[in-house]
């Protein structure tokens, strides 16, 4: 396995010094809340979006949300109580990046070269 991180940091890959965190399912979960601007997204919406691209790596709602947990642990996303238009059962949460998780994604896409 090292002979092919070797072989590919030869040809100049941008992702190999990061071993991947640029294509992982976390970077993917911050560039879809990202997207989604002012309408941040609940727990049902980033994972239809999630499951709808098989690229994004979201194994299971239950990774998902052990993956957003994890963020905001790491004060990447916050939660906050949705809006009136947006219904749900009393743990309906809606998410947004804090400026430390739009930092971390702006160094993952230089990383990227994107």
């Amino acid at each position: 396995m090292t002979g092919a991180f070797a072989i590919a940091r030869r040809m100049g890959s941008a992702n190999v010094k990061d071993y991947g965190v640029g294509d992982g399912p976390a970077a993917h979960l911050l560039r879809l809340i990202r997207d989604a601007g002012e309408d941040h997204p609940t727990v049902s919406e980033l994972y239809a979006k999630a499951s709808e691209d098989p690229s994004v790596g979201v194994r299971s709602r239950r990774h998902m949300k052990g993956m957003l947990s994890w963020m905001r642990r790491q004060q990447r996303v916050q939660t906050r109580n949705p809006p009136p238009e947006k219904p749900g059962k009393d743990k309906n949460w809606v998410f947004q990046l804090t400026e430390k998780g739009q930092a971390h994604i702006g160094k993952i896409e230089a990383a990227m070269g994107r």
